[in-house]
């Protein structure tokens, strides 16, 4: 269940977030350095319940990590937030007629897809890291070291052979044909040039 963390909402417009028909857990952040510190798939934040300087900290600490697999709702002006992708300034995100759980499911699927992305990336890399560093290694050895299923460690890997990644399977067990870092000065003309 994802979790959307919230700061500075009235009476009123906690009653509005609870309304929305989705299922989440919903956090309060204590306090401006909550909002940074707490992981929430989704924030929901009032800028105007933060003294200025924080909220040009806060946009700061958007800027910085953006894009990341989190996303804010901004409720109100705020200056400093703009061209940044994963912070959505919505002032009329409490207005009457405005579909919040739209909005909401929206932005935690963007958060989904974000966080699949991150998670298809890594496993890439360490499948290729564990070949690389353990030539022989069985698909099965590779699932376990992954906690992935032999199905989708195959499926990696083809990802990989796809992407012009030189991976062999010989003597039951897989193996680099060429250490990747050879294909990088390869192309870029030798690292002696």
């Amino acid at each position: 269940m994802p979790t959307i963390l919230h700061y500075g909402l009235t009476d009123d417009d906690m009653r509005k977030v609870e309304e929305i028909q989705l299922d989440f857990d919903l956090v309060e952040a204590g306090c401006a350095t909550d909002v940074m510190a707490l992981y929430a798939e989704l924030a929901i934040i009032d800028p105007t319940a933060f003294p200025a300087d924080e909220v040009e900290a806060l946009a700061e600490f958007y800027r910085e990590v953006d894009p990341m697999n989190e996303r804010a709702i901004i409720t109100g002006p705020a200056e400093g937030f703009e061209g940044i992708s994963c912070v959505d300034v919505v002032p009329e995100f409490f207005d009457e007629g405005y579909d919040r759980t739209i909005a909401v499911m929206r932005r935690l699927k963007e958060t989904k897809r974000d966080i699949d992305i991150s998670r298809r990336i890594t496993n890439s890399i360490l499948i290729l890291k564990l070949i690389g560093g353990n030539p022989g290694i069985t698909t099965a050895e590779l699932s376990r070291r992954t906690e992935l299923s032999e199905r989708t460690v195959r499926r990696y890997i083809r990802s990989l052979q796809a992407a012009m990644i030189l991976i062999d399977y010989e003597n039951r067990g897989w193996r680099l044909v060429m250490d990747p870092r050879e294909l990088v000065f390869e192309k870029a003309g030798g690292a002696d040039e």
